[in-house]
């Protein structure tokens, strides 16, 4: 019965850019992970690819 009033979850895609965007920013890598919901690790990985 529930499942048939839950809209099913949507995976979002963002371009590294995006991240980048963010960071710019906010300047919070926890912040910007927490947005995306990918870890800070993959944050600064992200970061680290743009420069």
């Amino acid at each position: 019965m529930m499942d048939s009033l839950m809209n099913k979850p949507v995976e979002e895609e963002f371009a590294y850019e995006d991240v980048v965007n963010a960071y710019n920013k906010s300047g919070d890598k926890k912040d910007v992970a927490k947005r995306f919901c990918i870890s800070v690790g993959e944050v600064t990985k992200i970061l680290k690819k743009k420069e």
